[in-house]
């Protein structure tokens, strides 16, 4: 985005991006003789625009392709190889460490493979089918290096099992090819094939989910041509490892779409919810705590089952008393630990002799350290003593429900056995100092508000952080990631403050039970708990590790921060707002209100996710800045960076300025009039403020812009300008160096909301920037909008190529007729070529002026039918309704031709009836497979339809001198006039039917005549007028 808040203002501003020398940065990426290393120099400036590149400006790359499809789906034998045997590559060289699939060979994938897959899905053939298609078209070799065996059996000790060996065999061939590579070569073209025949699936899933394919179904076609059903979700999650390898193999600049919980259709993945729920249940892990980690890992809900596989085989991980737990709640949440007993980890005598020498740290100790601008950590060794600021010290993370909290116990006494234990850990840290909240906070009020205030800093600056959670304590330490999945399902990780000393710790070790004993053990949470290569872990493992990298690494949006807090809960309600300022670095008080908090949240953070602005609540104000934010921060929803967007630069967030002003990129559409008729966008809140402002809102449907990303919800928005005066369908809209400044009104769900997608290349999102909540007189340094621009008021973008016109133009040698209700209407174009509004005189184009049809009596008494000099409406080359005359209608219509190609049977075919084809995929049709017919088109007025039909010149312009076919005046004594078409087949047989009336009792389209003999030219008396003369297009 060419917009940031600047550092100074703390307003919006546009920047300039640098501009790069992309054909020589690609010719190096394409040709492996070159210079790699200054590539790789230059990898992380050209990465956003790479893909563009290969789809654009360099074809000739492809030429050493030949013409072979990536997508010819067939029968599958799910036993077949899809690897080629070694014999089969004989025409190929292996490299020097013997790999026979990183070599030069007939083809290499580059651009080619993403645009057949976007022109080629069949819908005929399942899923599993195309991906058959696309592993044998990339042609990968069963490779004979002693290197990439051995990496072969690595991946293959690791990769889940699924019910298609042969396809998993052909991922783990690709992946341990690719790992033996240096990383220079991984910008070389047969590295990039490689990385190709997987993103290839990537894509692939993508048009799935774009187009809608009714057969996304779990099931393939065998050889015998039958449909077997197999179970779809484990190979996508195949797929979708194979594509985190792409990523972390350090190729991070090349066609990867984001992932998250829409890329796999939901029917493939809901068994797996189920079972993994029901494995849970039976095994008693908490609901709750396992949906909640959905709320934060990088596929949602998507990644429960992986986690299940692992977790299912540890007894341990079993949460006492939470059989009923659901997946919205958990008792333990809402348990107040400062009323619990303190715990004592003695046993046996050990508790009595605890009990009766309790250990005593002198709360005046440390209110006379805090007076005197001292340190609020203590000693390990007796006697107790609170040391300087300067002492080295490590600070506890635990969680007060344990018993490990200051419970009912008075101010300053520790169980003797409890301390003893927290100080043998710091002294494994090198440490001889202790902050410990049940010691170190101060139960004098005002000290206790500045102890709690500065407590993230005290994590912050001590040596180490020692997490200590009973459910880990007695988890066996094992080597196979299970303590990490332990770490995200315990107590300690659902807790609020734990979130910010997770956060502020530079360094951490956490408490387990050393395997064999009931000895405790401590583990370095970078260096032993989390997964380092996904090559070298299992599903589970990774995920876990990303969840809990996430808490740790520094928080660049709200909506990070919100997938943080979101799931743990706090015994007291108001903390999690301190806790939330905590986390963003701001001062908090309790004494702020939470619409305080939220608004210095945003003020400090600056950037929020677009699915995070999906909230269903009342705003802090109803117009201006904070229109578009709750009262409370969070009311708004989670959205944690799924695993691709954190690595990769496609990543989209909204920024806010210090007004509360919000600007983001969006896809966006137009409500149009159908949506507001057939009540298709509907509020998500139940808040009858909310819901009754947007119903309100879309009384002026014209005015509104749904923005956000299919299949929704979405954010509604109007302009702040009415745009009553102009009414298109064409979404004209700022694509760039531009905005539309509008107004928020709420969440809804909508239907009909093809349009935010291309109808040519079905991921081609075009993004549109938007302010919301801008205040009053408030001016920017960028050109913006406040209602819908025309084409003629957009920027012109250099580089902006002149897109292919449709082929639809009209006939401006024939006469219309429309269907207005009873009148009907009578229309004759008239054409002239212009300068385009954009691109001006080099690119001429057709423009249109749309007339009526006039009776006029001369001076001689004579009536003739002519063309009306003041147009009806005149169109514009973009073909929206430029002018419109009062005189033919107070309302600007939209203009929009006909799609002929969704009706059945043809329209080619003679039928007595016809219908609409049902159109069950997005609206991503061929050119080829859409119609527009020439002979019809259709104006929509705000509260009606009208449709204009070319009368067929063997009517109009008969070679027969003697027919009467042809369009008639019919004038009437008073000087009223109606056209009717007269069409006479044959010398007897002649039917009359109106084209306009000035009657209700005989309105349009009434055939008045349906036969007649010896009728002549003249005056033939029809009782409705004397028909005078017959009228040609072609005049």
């Amino acid at each position: 985005m060419p917009y940031e808040i600047d550092s100074k203002t703390g307003l919006i501003h546009q920047v300039e991006i640098e501009s790069s020398h992309h054909n020589d940065i690609y010719s190096r990426f394409v040709h492996p003789n070159n210079d790699v290393d200054s590539t790789l120099q230059g990898r992380d400036s050209f990465s956003r625009k790479l893909m563009s590149l290969i789809h654009n400006d360099f074809q000739k790359d492809d030429q050493e392709i030949p013409d072979r499809k990536v997508l010819s789906p067939a029968a599958v034998d799910l036993n077949e190889s899809l690897l080629l045997s070694p014999q089969e590559g004989n025409n190929i060289n292996s490299t020097e460490s013997g790999c026979s699939n990183l070599v030069k060979r007939e083809y290499m994938w580059l651009r080619k493979v993403f645009v057949d897959i976007q022109a080629e899905i069949d819908q005929n053939w399942p899923m599993l089918n195309h991906i058959a298609s696309i592993c044998k078209a990339s042609r990968i070799y069963r490779c004979q290096s002693p290197i990439c065996q051995e990496h072969h059996k690595q991946l293959d000790d690791i990769l889940p099992p699924c019910d298609w060996p042969a396809f998993r065999e052909w991922i783990i061939e690709v992946c341990s090819c690719q790992i033996q590579a240096p990383y220079a070569e991984r910008l070389t073209r047969p590295y990039v094939h490689l990385s190709c025949a997987v993103l290839a699936m990537n894509w692939f899933l993508e048009g799935l989910k774009l187009v809608r394919y009714t057969n996304v179904t779990a099931k393939y076609i065998n050889l015998r041509g039958e449909k077997i059903p197999i179970n779809l979700y484990p190979i996508c999650e195949i797929i979708y490892w194979g594509v985190s390898f792409q990523i972390h193999s350090g190729n991070r600049m090349f066609g990867y779409l984001e992932w998250g919980n829409t890329m796999i259709p939901h029917g493939v993945v809901a068994p797996a919810l189920v079972e993994s729920t029901n494995r849970a249940r039976e095994r008693g892990i908490c609901l709750n705590r396992l949906w909640n980690v959905s709320l934060i890992s990088d596929r949602g809900e998507h990644d429960l089952p992986a986690i299940m596989s692992l977790a299912a085989r540890y007894p341990k991980l079993r949460h006492k008393n939470h059989e009923s737990c659901t997946a919205g709640f958990c008792g333990f949440n809402t348990v107040d630990a400062t009323y619990i007993r303190q715990l004592h980890v003695c046993e046996g005598d050990g508790v009595t002799h605890c009990r009766e020498n309790r250990m005593f740290f002198d709360p005046e100790l440390l209110k006379i350290s805090m007076a005197n601008d001292g340190g609020t950590a203590w000693s390990i060794d007796e006697p107790l003593e609170v040391l300087g600021r300067q002492a080295e010290y490590a600070t506890i993370s635990h969680v007060w429900s344990d018993g490990t909290g200051v419970g009912i116990e008075p101010p300053g006494y520790i169980n003797r056995c409890l301390f003893e234990r927290f100080a043998k850990f710091v002294r494994l840290t090198g440490c001889n100092a202790i902050w410990w909240d049940s010691i170190s906070i101060p139960s004098d009020p005002v000290l206790r508000k500045e102890a709690i205030n500065n407590m993230h800093n005290n994590y912050f600056n001590s040596k180490c952080t020692i997490v200590h959670d009973k459910y880990l304590a007695d988890f066996d330490w094992a080597e196979d990631g299970s303590p990490a999945l332990a770490l995200i399902f315990s107590p300690w990780f659902t807790r609020g403050w734990t979130a910010v000393e997770c956060n502020m710790a530079r360094r951490i070790k956490v408490v387990y039970k050393k395997p064999g004993s009931n000895e405790p053990i401590i583990k370095d949470l970078d260096n032993d708990i989390l997964a380092k290569d996904p090559t070298r872990c299992s599903r589970a493992h990774w995920i876990a590790s990303n969840i809990i990298r996430r808490l740790r690494a520094p928080i660049e949006s709200v909506s990070n921060l919100l997938a943080i807090l979101k799931p743990r809960s706090t015994s007291q309600l108001r903390d999690k707002m301190m806790i939330a300022g905590l986390l963003a670095g701001i001062e908090v008080s309790y004494s702020m209100t939470p619409a305080n908090i939220t608004k210095a949240i945003f003020e400090k953070i600056k950037h929020i996710a677009h699915s995070s602005l999906l909230h269903q609540e009342t705003s802090i104000s109803e117009s201006g800045g904070w229109s578009w934010c709750p009262n409370h921060l969070y009311d708004l929803p989670a959205s944690p960076p799924g695993e691709f967007r954190r690595l990769m630069t496609t990543g989209r967030s909204c920024i806010i300025d210090k007004n509360g002003t919000i600007l983001g990129e969006f896809p966006a559409r137009r409500v149009n009039r159908d949506d507001f008729l057939h009540r298709r966008v509907v509020p998500t809140s139940s808040h009858p403020f909310v819901s009754s402002r947007i119903k309100a809102a879309l009384e002026n449907w014209q005015n509104c812009l749904l923005i956000g990303h299919y299949p929704g919800p979405y954010i509604l928005v109007e302009t702040e300008l009415p745009n009553d005066g102009f009414y298109s369908r064409p979404n004209y809209l700022p694509s760039t160096n531009e905005a539309l400044c509008c107004r928020y009104l709420g969440t809804v769900n909508a239907v009909g909301d093809e349009d935010m997608y291309s109808n040519q290349v079905y991921d081609a999102l075009v993004y549109h920037p938007i302010i919301i909540g801008r205040e009053p007189d408030m001016t920017f340094g960028f050109k913006t909008f406040l209602k819908f621009p025309t084409q003629e008021e957009l920027v012109y973008v250099p580089g902006m190529k002149v897109a292919p016109a449709l082929r639809w133009a009209f006939s401006f040698n024939h006469v219309w007729m429309g269907d207005n209700p009873v009148n009907g209407d009578l229309l004759v174009l008239q054409r002239a070529k212009v300068p385009h509004p954009t691109f001006g005189a080099q690119h001429m184009v057709w423009s249109y002026s749309v007339h009526n049809l006039e009776v006029k009596e001369t001076s001689t008494g004579i009536f003739e039918i002519s063309i009306k000099e003041d147009p009806c409406f005149t169109l514009t080359p973009g073909k929206y309704i430029d002018k419109v005359s009062k005189w033919w209608s107070e309302e600007t219509p939209n203009f929009s031709y006909i799609d002929i190609a969704q009706y059945w049977p043809p329209l080619g075919i003679r039928s007595s009836e016809r219908a609409t084809r049902p159109n069950f995929t997005r609206d991503v049709r061929s050119q080829g497979d859409a119609i527009p017919s020439e002979n019809l088109f259709r104006l929509d007025f705000l509260s009606r339809t009208i449709t204009y039909a070319a009368i067929d010149n063997s009517l109009t312009d008969s070679s027969d001198p003697q027919s009467l076919s042809g369009v008639w005046a019919c004038i009437y004594p008073d000087g009223n006039y109606e056209f009717h078409l007269f069409d006479q087949s044959k010398k007897d047989d002649l039917s009359v039917t109106k084209i306009t009336s000035i009657t209700r009792n005989v309105p349009r389209g009434y055939r008045v005549l349906d036969s007649a003999s010896d009728l002549l030219p003249g005056s033939p008396d029809l009782k409705l007028g004397k028909v005078r003369q017959m009228f040609h297009a072609s005049k």
